[in-house]
């Protein structure tokens, strides 16, 4: 008779009960929960930084284009008043285009031919190029950065480049109304402020308090009584949220100290004051970003500030004009 090993001892099977497991997948949640908004503020960390590369690269370039050529790029060539003559048209290109050179983009500034308008069928290829140095990181509008519809005047591109970064023209305050409705200054800011004793900028093209003005004469840095130091050279600013912003649009790409921080325009043409931003353009012409809390700026002596959307709107008002004679200073 053959005598068998006893056979083993099963072994016993372990599994998660259905208690057990919605434990895990809980804490698993909790550590995801936790987890995604450093990762969130990491990346947001990361294009701020970027974001105030582009805006350092883009003030040395003012700033070699000053050093070379005695003056700063002009804003753009749109029309002056001539007296007597009523507006008249002046030279093309915009700042935007001007300093390309300054940022390794000769090949693109060689695309242009200035002896016609930015609009004109022969710059389309230069005016649709993207620039890297040009896009704010945070904006996922960045990732087309060629734009259409950049302005409702013929007069412009029908596409180009978007506006980032956008020339300060200081607090300036438009009394042209030419039936375009209710103005910024006249029902959103306090009585008192610079722009509302500024001259009419739409028929004195002069009247620019900030560095950049609509005409086709350049600041020197010489001019900047107030010091460079409390000057804002440009700013961020957001295409999708402005009526008159492209980097080579020949009205007004560029940004004003009269708008508060932050005043954005929603996808319906309608801004955060509840005005239409088509009707009144104005509104649209603030500084703006996507960066939790305020923008970058950078200051006509070259440095990068970011400052608050809470700041003081006069104090705003007077960080935007070179020679105001204001005693000011940059908020941390």
């Amino acid at each position: 008779m053959k005598s068998h090993p006893p056979s083993p001892m099963p072994h016993p099977k372990f599994a998660f009960t259905l208690v057990e497991l919605l434990v895990v997948i809980t804490i698993i949640g909790i550590l995801i929960a936790l987890l995604l908004p450093a990762v969130q503020a990491a990346r947001e960390a990361a294009r701020a930084i970027q974001c105030r590369n582009n805006l350092k690269q883009i003030a040395l370039a003012m700033h070699n284009y000053e050093s070379t050529r005695g003056e700063l790029p002009f804003m753009c060539g749109y029309y002056h008043r001539v007296p007597g003559s009523g507006f008249v048209p002046h030279v093309t290109g915009t700042a935007s285009a001007f300093i390309l050179p300054f940022i390794e983009q000769q090949g693109v500034y060689d695309m242009f031919d200035f002896n016609r308008a930015m609009n004109d069928p022969a710059n389309h290829r230069a005016v649709t190029t993207q620039i890297p140095a040009f896009i704010c990181p945070s904006d996922p509008q960045g990732t087309e950065p060629i734009l259409g519809n950049r302005t409702q005047q013929n007069i412009n591109p029908a596409e180009c480049h978007g506006l980032w970064y956008a020339p300060c023209m200081g607090p300036i305050h438009d009394r042209y109304t030419g039936g375009l409705g209710c103005i910024y200054c006249e029902c959103h800011v306090p009585p008192g402020c610079y722009c509302c004793q500024s001259e009419d900028f739409a028929s004195n093209y002069l009247a620019y308090p900030g560095m950049f003005a609509r005409r086709a004469v350049g600041t020197r840095f010489s001019e900047v009584s107030d010091g460079l130091s409390y000057t804002i050279l440009l700013g961020e600013t957001l295409p999708g949220h402005s009526v008159f912003n492209g980097a080579y649009v020949q009205n007004f790409p560029g940004s004003t100290t009269h708008i508060p921080i932050n005043n954005m325009m929603s996808d319906e043409g309608i801004d955060s004051a509840g005005v239409s931003g088509l009707a009144n353009w104005q509104h649209t012409m603030g500084f703006k970003s996507l960066h939790p809390g305020g923008a970058h700026f950078a200051m006509a002596d070259g440095s990068i500030h970011f400052i608050n959307d809470t700041i003081d709107y006069k104090l705003f008002n007077a960080l935007g004009t070179k020679a105001g004679g204001e005693v000011v200073k940059v908020p941390d």
